[in-house]
């Protein structure tokens, strides 16, 4: 690969999961290949990535990536210093994933993990925090935690 430059597979319209030990896995959803430059700014990878998506509107969608060896935290790219670091992070990599997500699945996403499978076990500063209900209902099918979260419409 040229020095400078770095293979994505960009991931969009899948889902993740996560397993016991709190290690996080992606499914589904369609997968593209493109190089990212190092010297690039965020507006020129977004722009990138919209050419690669068909033109895709990127202004509600966020990009997330996992750091070499580390599946456990999502690390956002929302500016230039992000994306250098990003590169640098996997310069050594023979390539790495940038998860295409919409903000409003992004915060939902946020709210499930932070909720390790049960709501219940959540103290109470953070179900404040993220408005959910004293008493949710969670249902466990797939190892996936299925609780209401607030939207602007009611309870989800």
């Amino acid at each position: 690969m040229a020095r400078g430059q770095i293979l994505a597979v960009l991931q969009i319209g899948g889902e993740f999961t996560t397993d016991e030990d709190g290690h996080m896995s992606y499914s589904g959803g369609e997968a593209h290949a493109m190089h990212v430059q190092s010297d690039w700014t965020f507006s020129a990878f977004k722009q990138e990535i919209s050419s690669t998506l068909n033109n895709l509107k990127l202004d509600q969608f966020a990009f997330k990536y996992f750091l070499p060896k580390n599946d456990k935290t999502l690390i956002s790219i929302s500016n230039d210093k992000d994306l250098r670091r990003m590169v640098e992070f996997h310069a050594e990599s023979d390539s790495t994933y940038i998860y295409v997500m919409k903000k409003a699945d992004n915060r939902y996403l946020s709210s499930v993990l932070i909720s390790c499978g049960c709501i219940s076990k959540l103290q109470n500063d953070m179900r404040q925090l993220f408005q959910v209900k004293e008493h949710c209902c969670c249902l466990s099918h797939s190892h996936r935690c299925l609780c209401h979260f607030p939207n602007n419409s009611g309870w989800v």
